[in-house]
């Protein structure tokens, strides 16, 4: 009887077995669904951090264009003709030419320079992809969605819209031209 009680201490009945493998399974599960936590977040932090870098770019971007539109001088075409769709205007103060903005129809906010206002040829960007909508304001004491004439408005807003189910969510940009008229 005393061989029999110390094989039996010597091991790990079944039950005890399948105990720890539970467990082990358990450890293992929970190990796993930590980690697939860890990646979406590190996955959500990337997109986040390029969408974030996208719209500081296409900010800069259109920044730069509307504070260096040319005010038009007298006697000469209008500086900027924008409808809420599409803004069209006179560039100069560091680099001469026409410049366009607006939304291709195809889900793009796309920029079109010319180096001069007589040149046909169009250098075409796609400034920002997957839009479901552009709108473009000029502030001439009111908010309104045409302009047209020989002075430039005071402000101009840019407001982007995205699609159902998109995550991005970006403030207006809103932009002061130049407004003195060179002589």
């Amino acid at each position: 009887m005393t061989t029999q009680h110390q094989s039996r201490e010597a091991g790990f009945t079944l039950l005890e077995i399948l105990v720890a493998l539970v467990v082990l399974g358990l450890l293992v599960g929970g190990l796993a669904q930590g980690s697939r936590f860890g990646m979406m977040a590190v996955e959500h932090t990337e997109q986040t951090a390029a969408d974030t870098a996208a719209f500081e770019s296409t900010e800069r971007i259109i920044r730069g264009l509307i504070s260096e539109m040319a005010p038009g001088h007298d006697g000469g075409p209008p500086p900027l003709a924008g409808t809420s769709g599409r803004m069209s205007f006179v560039s100069g103060v560091t680099s001469p030419g026409v410049v366009a903005l607006g939304w291709d129809g195809k889900a793009r906010l796309i920029l079109r320079e010319t180096k001069t206002q007589a040149d046909a040829q169009w250098d075409e960007t796609i400034l920002l992809d997957h839009i479901e909508g552009l709108d473009f304001a000029y502030w001439d004491g009111s908010w309104k969605s045409v302009w047209q004439g020989q002075e430039l408005p005071a402000l101009i807003r840019i407001r982007l819209t995205f699609p159902d189910g998109d995550r991005r969510h970006w403030p207006d940009i809103v932009a002061r031209p130049l407004r003195e008229r060179m002589e």
